[in-house]
């Protein structure tokens, strides 16, 4: 398994790798035929008096056989052969067959020069001279060598991109698991708190119950529309939140009441969803909320950011886990943002929640 992923790509793309190829085909024979009358043939031109048509035909055809031989050899090692776990055996293969076409050219070359009769000397008789096919051999590993090496960086960059991209799409779907998993740890938390408050409000109000309930719908309505977004705007969340804070009121008799203080502006600035709603389920489990005690929960803009303050009243049984603050922490990681700062001074535990502008948040998120 070390190596399966390295080379799991769908065969259409590895084909359609060395099959859209006509520019380099094009460009890159025009660069060998250049190379091979320039430093090969250009002699043969004013001393041999080779005709100029013939020693086009002659290159331009030897070059296109070499050229495609190689490159069908290269698709079909992509194939049997493809990704990188793989590269050995398909550089491998594509060496064999660099060698047998290496080896078969000069005999064709020689053949086709006779047929076209290159030099003006009529069909040859006599076998090929070592030393010539040995010359032409030469030549033709290098182009080999020179072509199959464009091709395989071709294919490497490609393979990279696409390896690159599945790991955005892996880390996108690990990222989002393991936001739903976050916001089912919230979800059913708020769910069992507000069954026992409805389930309080029903033996002794019966129309606070029922107004608690069309809350508790606006509440989960706001749930479930939210639940596959990663970012949500402020605005959204702030109405959220007054249904939710409208909830607890409920519950504790009017004792508690959330004051919200943010500009219109602000209010299109975005957050993970629910952030609020884990920042007043924290103050309520820790704070005393009494008709001597009342519980006052303040939502202010800050630079860029949400101030959420309350003044400490700590209940004596409860011991603060940190679990609410590190779930909510750990969202804004997974989603690379600002981590939120909490702190007490003067009596007053304030967290301060990072905001992200809506341009940024298109862009990014």
């Amino acid at each position: 398994m070390a190596h399966g992923t390295s080379h799991m790509l769908p065969p259409r793309y590895i084909c359609s790798i060395a099959m859209n190829d006509l520019r380099l085909r094009v460009l890159g024979q025009l660069a060998i035929n250049a190379i091979t009358i320039g430093c090969f043939y250009l002699s043969s031109l004013t001393e041999a008096g080779i005709p100029a048509w013939k020693l086009l035909l002659y290159v331009c055809a030897t070059t296109f056989v070499v050229w495609e031989a190689l490159r069908a050899a290269i698709v079909l090692a992509r194939r049997l052969f493809p990704g990188l776990g793989r590269t050995r055996l398909r550089l491998g293969l594509v060496t064999v067959f660099t060698l047998a076409i290496t080896a078969l050219m000069p005999l064709v070359k020689f053949r086709f020069g006779d047929l076209i009769d290159l030099y003006g000397t009529g069909p040859g008789t006599g076998p090929i001279a070592l030393y010539d096919y040995l010359r032409v051999m030469g030549q033709n590993i290098f182009y080999c060598l020179f072509i199959a090496a464009i091709y395989e960086a071709i294919y490497y960059q490609a393979l990279w991109k696409e390896l690159a991209a599945e790991t955005r799409r892996l880390e996108a779907a690990r990222v989002q698991g393991e936001l739903d998993v976050l916001k089912a740890q919230v979800n059913p938390h708020f769910l069992f708190n507000s069954l026992n408050t409805l389930s309080a409000l029903v033996r002794r109000d019966a129309d606070s119950a029922e107004r608690f309930v069309e809350e508790l719908a606006d509440v989960y309505r706001y749930l479930l529309e939210m639940s596959r977004e990663a970012l949500v705007p402020l605005g959204a969340e702030l109405d959220f939140v007054r249904a939710y804070g409208t909830l607890l009121a409920i519950r504790f008799g009017g004792h508690f009441r959330i004051i919200v203080d943010v500009p219109g502006p602000l209010r299109a600035h975005r957050l993970p969803p629910c952030s609020l709603q884990v920042l007043v389920e924290n103050a309520v489990k820790h704070n005393r909320i009494t008709a001597d005690a009342p519980l006052t929960l303040r939502i202010e803009a800050g630079k860029s950011a949400l101030l959420v303050s309350n003044a400490l009243q700590p209940k004596a049984t409860t011991a603060s886990t940190g679990s609410g603050l590190r779930t909510l922490a750990a969202r804004y990681t997974l989603l690379r943002l600002p981590a939120p700062a909490a702190g007490a001074r003067n009596g007053i535990y304030t967290v301060t929640l990072p905001l992200l502008a809506p341009a940024y948040a298109r862009t990014d998120h």
